[in-house]
């Protein structure tokens, strides 16, 4: 056996070095022997020439296999994960929806894209929507996410589709999970969870209207900036989740979607002791890396964004531009809007392949120049790291 090429040392000054597997999210401790044992394992001439029956290597052998560390010699995880990815992505029992309820909101934020034209979602976005839900015969598995403007101010047009939703959903023995984006302001909440017999299953609030989820059953992440966090994290619950966002509205996105699908870390060095610091005391950060199937939504077959109007997109970069909009091309991969996501890649790329970073970046995000998330990625690789283990072990004293 040899050891994974997605395993990573984390060094950390007067504690155990610890093993860590970015495919696997496995963690195991190492002691001095251990460690440089496992040392001389990384290297094939040395470990042709280790005595693989000697105790001390025996039972550290043990141990890496145990926790996935090790893989078969003749094992290919580039390929494995390449086949895994696309078991995922082209599955057709998988629908992911974003819809836009409506681009009205009651915020005020400067810069706001949609203040001049707030609408609702019309009957062509509904009759959209029907259409890609009914054209999964073999649908299993829908996720939905309501998002605006303020979904709360149209909240009766979630329920009327959710009803309809369900209603296919349980013709199609299919289950469906609904999540919402809120700006969490103190009328809003209570409009989308007073009826119990249709409560979200997650909630994403924003912090800067200050409002906190106090129902337990309801699954809530709350999102905000680093400076938003500080200022409003004494009213968290414990062990909240949190999801680190700019808060600064786009040209088209509302402040609460600027940046919400980023995932290459942008921590300076006193971002990442705020974050030390919200890992230690319990939080759970979602901007954490994590192994995924697929780079973003945008590369996701199966995931549409759809806006009040209508129209109906692959990247939040496109959203509000009609002349991205793909609701004519869906039928042709080959058409270039469609083409540049269906054939995304990164196991054939030379850099991505020899990265040991992979299943956390999967090449980056699709709408910027190539390589410019990598540096962002190996930059951030020991600081994140240690954050990973310093999380670890908080989830398991």
């Amino acid at each position: 056996m040899k050891p994974s090429r997605y395993n990573h040392i984390i060094r950390r000054r007067g504690l155990p070095q610890m093993l860590y597997n970015c495919v696997r999210r496995s963690f195991l401790s190492l002691d001095q022997a251990q460690a440089a044992i496992y040392g001389g394992l990384q290297m094939p001439i040395t470990r042709n020439l280790m005595n693989l029956k000697d105790p001390t290597v025996e039972r550290t052998l043990q141990l890496l296999a145990s926790g996935s560390f090790m893989v078969e010699e003749q094992a290919d995880e580039i390929l494995e994960l390449e086949l895994s990815s696309n078991l995922f992505r082209f599955s057709s029992g998988r629908l992911d929806l974003w819809i836009a309820l409506t681009t009205r909101c009651d915020q005020n934020c400067p810069g706001c894209p949609y203040r001049e034209n707030p609408r609702d979602l019309s009957p062509q976005a509904l009759e959209a929507i029907k259409a890609l839900v009914l054209q999964r015969p073999g649908l299993k598995d829908l996720s939905v996410t309501f998002w605006g403007g303020e979904p709360a101010l149209a909240w009766p047009l979630a329920l009327e589709l959710k009803e309809w939703l369900d209603g296919t959903c349980r013709k199609l023995n299919a289950r469906a999970v609904y999540s919402l984006i809120t700006n969490g302001g103190p009328d809003h909440l209570p409009i989308m969870i007073k009826d119990r017999r249709h409560p979200p299953d997650r909630i994403y609030a924003s912090l800067k209207a200050g409002e906190i989820v106090n129902d337990p059953s309801l699954q809530a992440v709350y999102l905000a900036s680093l400076a938003g966090l500080a200022e409003n994290r004494s009213k968290l619950p414990a062990s909240a989740a949190v999801k680190i966002i700019p808060c600064q509205p786009s040209e088209t996105l509302c402040r609460n979607l600027a940046g919400f699908c980023q995932s290459a870390p942008r921590f300076s060095d006193e971002e990442t002791d705020v974050l030390k610091t919200l890992v230690s005391d319990g939080f759970e950060i979602l901007n954490l890396p994590r192994p995924k199937p697929v780079c973003c939504q945008a590369a996701d077959p199966q995931s549409f964004i759809v806006d009040a109007e209508g129209n109906i997109y692959k990247c939040w970069n496109d959203l509000g531009r009609p002349e991205n909009r793909i609701n004519k091309i869906m039928d042709d991969p080959f058409s270039p809007q469609l083409f540049r996501y269906l054939a995304w890649n990164p196991y054939r790329l030379q850099h991505c392949r020899i990265c040991g970073l992979l299943p956390w970046c999967l090449g980056g995000c699709l709408a910027k120049p190539p390589d410019e998330d990598c540096g962002l990625w190996h930059y951030s690789r020991n600081d994140i790291l240690k954050l990973l283990a310093t999380e670890y072990e908080k989830r398991t004293k």
